[in-house]
């Protein structure tokens, strides 16, 4: 909402610029004295918005590629869309012209800076309006699916939020929604199975894991979190089992080494 809110100001900025340009808010002209012109001082406009819009791709790139992306994020780039509208404030207020309505530069200045404190005061506004959404990250995953109802890790998100509490009930009805609308998302059926684990429904936890394991077969944590199912229930062959194979993935894999020996030691 911020960017839009941003383009709204600058589109409206454009439109006063012109309006004034032509003449909209007076019927006389007069003429604009010549002068020499004055060697540009610094880079020129164009170097400056290639500065600002480059900073702001390359500094967004990367949370546009975490799901999903959160607002802390687009902090630093927001510094380059900032940069962009000091630049282009600044280039309307001092736009050449070879005439200009009599009184109107004046006026113009005013308008360019009530428009400019106008938009200040509502982006402001609008950022004062998030910092409720911001109290825990309860209420920040309560704003996200309300916005995006369908959007699984915002059910991943929130019922780990709730798991962190013990809200487990709670916990347990988020990851199946999120399971629901991506049947495959591995780590929502490792985080249910964990908390099967922690109410003592061993099948149930076995059974996320090994879903878990089938979508993503190499990841060892998934080995080693079956294989201490397992081993809690007292079937030590297959946590020996499971703890090889997580061994097999990462060698050096320490929980899976020390779980191993604790297995072997009870079966024998």
């Amino acid at each position: 909402i911020h960017f839009l809110l941003l383009l709204l100001g600058i589109l409206a900025a454009v439109l006063l610029a012109k309006a004034s340009r032509r003449g909209l808010f007076s019927p006389d002209r007069v003429s604009r004295p010549q002068g020499p012109e004055l060697p540009a001082a610094g880079p020129g406009p164009v170097k400056k918005v290639f500065f600002g819009l480059g900073f702001f791709l390359i500094t967004v790139f990367p949370a546009l590629i975490v799901s999903p992306p959160a607002d802390r994020y687009f902090y630093l780039p927001a510094l380059g869309l900032c940069f962009l509208y000091v630049v282009f404030v600044f280039r309307l207020h001092d736009a050449p012209g070879d005439s200009r309505p009599a009184g109107t530069a004046s006026f113009y200045s005013r308008v360019l800076i009530i428009s400019v404190t106008v938009h200040l005061v509502v982006l402001g506004l609008a950022s004062a309006r998030r910092v409720p959404v911001w109290r825990n990250s309860l209420t920040m995953w309560n704003d996200v699916l309300r916005k995006y109802p369908l959007e699984h890790v915002a059910y991943y998100g929130r019922g780990n939020t709730y798991a962190a509490a013990g809200e487990y009930d709670e916990a347990v009805r988020d990851l199946t929604r999120c399971l629901e609308l991506d049947p495959r998302y591995w780590k929502a059926f490792n985080n249910r199975g964990r908390i099967f684990a922690e109410k003592k429904e061993f099948n149930k936890a076995i059974a996320d894991y090994t879903a878990a394991i089938s979508a993503n077969p190499g990841e060892a944590a998934l080995l080693l979190n079956r294989g201490n199912v397992y081993f809690t229930k007292g079937d030590t062959a297959r946590a020996i089992a499971d703890y090889d194979r997580a061994l097999a993935i990462a060698p050096g894999f320490a929980p899976a080494l020390e779980n191993r020996k604790r297995a072997s030691a009870r079966a024998h």
